[in-house]
Order: structure tokens, then sequence, then C-alpha cells
């Protein structure tokens, strides 16, 4: 009858790297994706506000503008 072997100190710490490796890669790659996310979140703000900057404009101007046009 065979009985299993118990495991080497160098089979267990292989697993551990192993496993350290997945979660550390795992770590990286959401990093990633949130700061992406991020990026581009920002970017639609800065536009919103460019967009909402040229709204405010034309209206101040358009104001003036109204001001003197009757007789």
């Amino acid at each position: 009858m065979d009985t299993p072997s118990p495991q080497t100190s160098s089979q267990f710490t292989r697993e551990n790297r192993s496993s350290a490796g997945s979660v550390v890669g795992t770590v990286i790659i959401l990093a990633l994706i949130i700061l992406g996310a991020l990026y581009f979140w920002g970017k639609r703000l800065e536009e919103a506000r460019r967009v909402q900057n040229i709204q405010n404009f034309s209206n101040t101007s358009a104001v003036s503008v109204d001001v003197h046009v009757g007789h």
C-alpha cells in the first residue's frame, strides 16, 4: 500500500509562490482597470466642464447683445 509522502519544503514553497504570484497578478490587473476607469472618467468630466463653459459664455454674450435691441 502506498502512503502519501509528506510535502517537502521545496514543494510547499513552490505552491506558496504560485499562489502569491496569482494574487499579485490579480491586484496589478485590478489596479490597471481602476486607473483606466479614473482616467476616462476624468476626461468625461473635463469635456462636460468645457461644454458648460461654452454654453455659459454663449448665454452671457447673447444677453449683452439683446439689452440694446429696442428703438
